[in-house]
C-alpha cells in the first residue's frame, strides 16, 4: 500500500501537496513558500527541480516571479490564469530526488532538463529571444516555437517521435486551426498526448506558447480512439497504440495518452463520450464524472489505474465552479488523492466547463508516498 504522510500545510480540496514516485516528486500548484516546503518534506528542493510552470493572476509579475525563484535546472514556462481570490501565483514541480536533473542549452533560448531518460523543454513562445517573430500571425508563430522545441530536442537525440506531451497555451483560440496545420507538419510521426488551455502570455503579442517533454529511446506506447481527432491528418494504425472505440476522437492531432517505461502522460480530457457527444452541458459534476472515465480508460490501457495518478491539471472554464467539480472529482478516487492543480481559463470548445490532465506512474498507488496537507 502506498505510504500517506501528513504535513501541516494548506490544501484546497481534494489533493495532496506532493506525490514521490518513480524517483521524482509531483507537487501540488502552491505558492512559493509552501512548495519549498513540501519538497524539503520528502527529501528534495527547488535546485533539483527538472520542470516547474507557474500560473499568476497577472502575468506581468513573471519577470518578479522569476528573481523570487532560487537558481536550478528546471525547466520553466509562466502563463497567466485565473486563481482563487487573493492568490497571486501558484508553482507546481516535478523535481528529482535519487537523481539529479541535468540543464542543457538549447536553440533560440530554448533550455532542456534531463531527468534520467525524460527530457522537458522550457516554454517556447514567440519574443523569448527578445523581437517577436509574426505579430499577429499565428502560423508563422507556431512554426517558430515548434521548431524551437525540435531545434533544442534534438542535440540530446530526441525528435518527433520521442515526443510524449506537448501542453499548448493559446492567448486566442481565434484561427487555431492555423496552429494544428502547422503542428502536423513539424511533428509529423509524432503521436504525443496534448492539451490545450487559454492563458495570459508573457509577450503581450504572443498568440501561442508551446512546453514539450520528450524521452531518449523508448519504447513507447500510446492511447487512441478509433476515430481521427479534430485538425488530424494522416490518421492511419500504428503498431504501438492501443485503440479504443470507448474513446471519442481528441479534439486535436493527437493521442489520449503515451506511456514511456513507468511514466504515463495523459492528455487534456474533456467530457465527451465515445460518439463524440458532449456530455452534460451546463453541469460541472457531470461533465467531470465523464472526463475521469475518459482518463480511467487512457490509463488503464497503457496499464496504470487511478490509483497510480500523482498529479492533475485542471482547468475549468470559471472557478466559481471549483466546489461543485471538487466534490465530484472526489468520488472519482479512493484511498489517496494525487497532488493537483486547478487554474481557470478559457477552454477551446463550445460548451467545456473543464479539462484535465494527468500523470501517472505505474506502481504509484502500491509504493508511492502521498504528502496530505490539511484543509484549506
Amino acid at each position: 500500500m502506498a505510504e500517506i504522510r501528513h504535513l501541516p500545510l494548506p490544501v484546497r480540496g481534494s489533493a495532496s501537496l506532493a506525490v514521490q514516485a518513480g524517483g521524482l516528486v509531483f507537487t501540488s500548484g502552491l505558492a512559493l513558500a509552501p512548495i519549498e516546503a513540501v519538497l524539503k518534506a520528502v527529501g528534495t528542493g527547488l535546485p533539483l527541480a527538472a520542470k516547474l510552470k507557474a500560473y499568476l493572476s497577472d502575468i506581468r509579475r513573471a519577470p518578479s516571479l522569476r528573481r523570487q525563484l532560487p537558481d536550478g535546472p528546471a525547466a520553466t514556462s509562466m502563463v497567466g490564469a485565473m486563481l482563487p481570490d487573493g492568490v497571486e501565483a501558484v508553482i507546481e514541480v516535478i523535481a528529482g530526488t535519487g537523481v539529479e536533473p541535468v540543464r542543457q542549452a538549447g536553440g533560440g533560448g530554448i533550455g532542456v532538463t534531463i531527468i534520467g531518460d525524460l527530457l522537458f523543454a522550457d516554454g517556447a513562445r514567440p519574443g523569448l529571444s527578445g523581437s517577436l517573430a509574426g505579430a499577429g500571425d499565428l502560423t508563422v508563430q507556431a512554426q517558430h516555437v515548434l521548431d524551437g522545441i525540435l531545434a533544442a530536442l534534438a542535440p540530446y537525440g530526441a525528435g518527433p517521435a520521442d515526443v510524449l506531451k506537448i501542453n499548448n497555451t493559446a492567448a486566442c483560440w481565434h484561427n487555431y486551426a492555423l496552429y494544428n496545420a502547422v503542428y502536423n507538419e513539424r511533428l509529423t510521426g509524432a503521436n504525443a498526448a496534448r492539451c490545450s488551455v487559454g492563458g495570459m502570455l508573457e509577450h503581450p503579442l504572443a498568440l501561442i506558447e508551446v512546453e514539450a517533454v520528450a524521452a531518449r529511446g523508448g519504447p513507447y506506447r500510446f492511447v487512441d480512439s478509433t476515430q481521427s481527432g479534430v485538425g488530424r491528418t494522416g490518421f492511419q494504425r500504428r503498431e504501438d497504440t492501443v485503440y479504443l472505440p470507448e474513446l471519442g476522437p481528441c479534439k486535436g492531432p493527437h493521442s489520449h495518452g503515451a506511456r514511456v517505461g513507468e511514466m504515463v502522460f495523459i492528455a487534456g480530457e474533456c467530457p465527451y463520450d465515445a460518439q463524440d457527444r458532449l456530455v452534460g452541458p451546463g453541469d460541472i459534476a457531470a461533465q467531470t464524472v465523464q472526463t475521469m472515465e475518459n482518463v480511467r480508460m487512457s490509463l488503464e490501457a497503457l496499464g496504470a489505474s487511478l490509483a497510480d495518478v500523482v498529479r492533475t491539471t485542471v482547468t475549468l472554464s470559471d472557478m466559481r465552479l471549483f466546489d461543485e467539480f471538487d466534490a465530484a472529482y472526489a468520488g472519482c478516487f479512493t484511498g489517496h488523492y494525487p497532488a493537483r492543480t486547478v487554474v481557470g481559463a478559457p477552454l477551446g470548445q463550445y460548451g467545456l466547463l473543464v479539462e484535465i490532465e494527468a500523470i501517472a506512474v505505474i506502481g504509484a498507488g502500491r509504493d508511492g508516498v502521498f504528502l496530505a496537507g490539511q484543509p484549506a
